[in-house]
């Protein structure tokens, strides 16, 4: 997996691309990035402003901890259960 950009050039390269003096397929090239990744990275802006609905970062670091969470409660539950069927049946 590509190593992501840091936060403070994706807030950088949004914040020209949303003063509109170049096109974005200017910008793309300019920054050296894909066009697919400004997009992205525009809608994600808008949903962190509250101008499109969506999960914020913060948002989704919760849902990814709770997700992280759960699957590790199921293991520890999975690994009970079969102790207790080979030990106890």
């Amino acid at each position: 997996m590509a190593k992501p950009y840091p936060k403070e050039f994706r807030d950088d390269v949004v914040a020209v691309a949303r003063k509109g003096q170049a096109s974005l397929s200017q910008i793309v090239k300019d920054f050296g990035i894909s066009e697919g990744s400004l997009t992205n990275w525009m809608k994600q802006a808008d949903i962190e402003d509250g101008k499109r609905p969506g999960l914020t970062e913060d948002e989704r670091k919760q849902l990814r901890e709770a997700n992280k969470q759960r699957r590790k409660e199921g293991r520890r539950f999975n690994v009970q259960s079969s102790y207790r069927t080979f030990h106890f049946s």
